[in-house]
C-alpha cells in the first residue's frame, strides 16, 4: 500500500520526524492521529470490515527461571 502513495507518504513520515524532533509533542501527536485515521480508513475501504479481526491468542511459550547452581 504505501508504494501506491509514494511521494506524499515520505513527506509525512518527514513531518513526523520533525515534529519529534523538534520536540513539539502536539504536533507529532496530531500527525499520527491523522495518519492512524487515514490507514484505517484505507483498510476499511479495502477489506470492507469496520473493525479488525482480533489476532489469534499468543503461543509464545513462558520463560523458565533460571536454574539456581550451587544450592
Amino acid at each position: 500500500m504505501a508504494r501506491r502513495r509514494g511521494r506524499a507518504s515520505w513527506q509525512k513520515h518527514a513531518a513526523l520526524i520533525d515534529a519529534i524532533a523538534a520536540g513539539d509533542a502536539d504536533l507529532a501527536g496530531e500527525i499520527m492521529k491523522n495518519h492512524t485515521e487515514q490507514t484505517r480508513h484505507l483498510y476499511i475501504s479495502q477489506f470492507g470490515e469496520e473493525e479488525p479481526a482480533q489476532p489469534p491468542p499468543s503461543r509464545r511459550r513462558r520463560r523458565r527461571a533460571p536454574a539456581s547452581f550451587g544450592s
